[in-house]
Parts: C-alpha cells; sequence; structure tokens
C-alpha cells in the first residue's frame, strides 16, 4: 500500500477523486455530529443517508 499511495500515476489518475470523496465523507460526518450533538435536524431523512450508496452513487455519476 505504501508504494501503491506514492505510485505518480495513482496521484494522477485518482487523487482528486480519492480527495473529493474524502473530503465529502469528512464534511458529512462533521455536519451528522453536529446535527446530532444540537438534536435538531434541518433535513429529517439527512441522518438515514447511507455514506457507502452515496460514495457508489456519485461513482456511478461519473464524479468529479
Amino acid at each position: 500500500t505504501f508504494f501503491f499511495f506514492n505510485n505518480k500515476f495513482y496521484k494522477q489518475r485518482f487523487g482528486t477523486l480519492m480527495g473529493s470523496l474524502l473530503g465529502l465523507l469528512l464534511f458529512f460526518n462533521s455536519l451528522h455530529m453536529r446535527l446530532q450533538s444540537i438534536k435538531f435536524y434541518f433535513f429529517p431523512k439527512f441522518h438515514r443517508i447511507n455514506i457507502n450508496s452515496l460514495i457508489i452513487t456519485l461513482l456511478r455519476n461519473g464524479y468529479p
């Protein structure tokens, strides 16, 4: 895995994609924690979103 992540080809092809997905994961996770901590949901079904299905949907739509 060390050589895999240091591969120049990997960084060029998948670096931005994985970075964006990781950023989305951190964003949704922090937002979910914030919504849970204040016990108020701006979106009633937001906390039921499955992160895995979200990633699969993004990949199938060719994001980015």
